[in-house]
């Protein structure tokens, strides 16, 4: 969200910026108009500003909080391997039981 508001901040600085220069060459624009326009691309550059230093703190926050992400995450994987391990010995075992009393070449009979 923030890489958007500061790609449409930056867009609507430029384009207020090119119209500024384009009024002082053409001469097109009262003052008061001017004023209007340079007050509005004051605005915009503030709104960037702001909008990257919310950006890089979000930034920040996210970089804080990977390190114990990827730990989590680790542990959440091993338990999982763990888990995986328990059940395919258990089908394992089961198959064999199964596959033992189904042999006729051992039977007693």
């Amino acid at each position: 969200m923030c890489k958007l508001d500061i790609i449409f901040f930056l867009t609507t600085c430029i384009i207020c910026d090119i119209f500024l220069h384009l009024s002082g060459v053409f001469m097109v624009l009262c003052c008061l108009q001017t004023k209007k326009l340079q007050d509005r691309v004051e605005k915009c550059r503030k709104d960037v500003e702001n909008t990257k230093d919310k950006y890089e703190e979000a930034l920040a926050v996210l970089h804080k909080y990977n390190s114990a992400y990827v730990d989590d995450m680790t542990e959440v994987f091993s338990k999982t391997q763990d888990f995986e391990e328990k059940r395919l010995r258990f089908f394992k075992d089961i198959l064999i039981g199964i596959h033992g009393c189904l042999d006729i070449s051992r039977s007693n009979e």
